[in-house]
């Protein structure tokens, strides 16, 4: 046997051992490294939610709740039809010129009348 071939047990587990020291340490450092991402996945993932929580926490104090509303638009509702029945009236009274119309043509016909009784 040649003396290269031969290898002491000390330099044997040495060598073992430091190989192994370096594999534990490549595991170290992938998993250290794999802990940040996922650590950095995570907080990407929670602002995310955060936002998604702000947006409803505006929509919720910017929107009107349902039961507002109706009340809204049922004091709408009564007024439009306050302004229907009103308008309504409106149309169905006579109008100052056409009282006067109506006035001048029956005065005309009461003149009209007499100065026919008289004529005759």
């Amino acid at each position: 046997m040649d003396k290269k071939e031969n290898v002491s047990l000390k330099e044997y587990f040495n060598t073992r051992l430091n190989e192994l020291k370096r594999y534990m340490e490549m595991k170290f450092n992938a998993i250290n490294e794999a802990s940040i991402l996922a650590s950095e996945n995570m907080k990407t993932r929670l602002d995310n939610m955060n936002e998604f929580r702000e947006s409803l926490k505006d929509q919720t104090n910017e929107y009107m709740p349902r039961a507002e509303f109706n009340i809204i638009i049922a004091k709408y509702e009564a007024d439009i039809r306050m302004l229907r029945e009103s308008n309504a009236e409106m149309k169905g009274k006579a109008s100052n010129q056409s009282v006067m119309f109506a006035g001048l043509i029956a005065v005309a016909g009461i003149i009209i009348g007499v100065v026919g009784l008289l004529v005759k």
